[in-house]
């Protein structure tokens, strides 16, 4: 009885404090799908059945994180959009464009119709100018 109180209680709590169901990502394509590069903070969409909220919202933290997809925004003195990405991605990319994906609910990611103005190319968490061949 004390486990069914206490699971009550924690169940409450979430509802009272909001509940993040749409998840935003900075995702990549690999030889083996896609990867994410940086998640966003989660969003409330206060149902499971606000798809292009959630798609919108999302598009929207991306294009202010990215300024419309701008690998080579500044975002301080020293650091540009592609920068802080690869400081936060675990591999190295070669010429990869950056798309924003969403999640409602812990459903499928989905692609949220947009992408990167230019690749983004990382090696040792350091951006570096891409070229063709990724080099």
């Amino acid at each position: 009885m004390r486990n069914h109180l206490v699971l009550i209680l924690a169940m409450m709590a979430t509802a009272a404090r909001g509940f993040s169901n749409c998840r935003c990502g900075l995702m990549t394509t690999l030889t083996n799908g896609m990867d994410m590069i940086y998640e966003l903070p989660a969003l409330d969409m206060g149902s499971c059945t606000n798809h292009f909220e959630c798609k919108q919202r999302c598009t929207k933290e991306y294009n202010d994180l990215t300024h419309n997809g701008d690998m080579y925004h500044m975002i301080d003195a020293f650091t540009s959009v592609g920068q802080f990405l690869c400081q936060e991605f675990k591999y190295d990319l070669h010429n990869e464009y950056v798309y924003p994906y969403y999640e409602l609910c812990n459903g499928p990611w989905q692609y949220a119709d947009s992408h990167s103005k230019q690749m983004l190319c990382c090696r040792n968490h350091e951006q570096y100018q891409c070229t063709s061949r990724g080099l």
